[in-house]
């Protein structure tokens, strides 16, 4: 997951509520690979970190952050 800043001026880099979130991937597309981004809101963060760490695919990951 990436993170963006949010705040103006000094951010906290343990709070979340700092920084916007975003989930990338890369998928091969007519034989290049190309990358997305998808944000994932504040309230499903925790939730799509345990998906990432429990290795869940890129699909269900998708799911969770809706």
């Amino acid at each position: 997951m990436k993170t963006y800043p949010k705040e103006v001026g000094e951010r906290d880099p343990d709070n979340p509520d700092h920084w916007f979130w975003a989930y990338c991937w890369d998928e091969k597309v007519n034989g290049r690979w190309k990358i997305f981004k998808r944000l994932v809101a504040r309230e499903k963060l925790e939730e799509v970190r345990e998906a990432i760490i429990s290795n869940q695919p890129v699909s269900e990951i998708l799911k969770v952050i809706g």
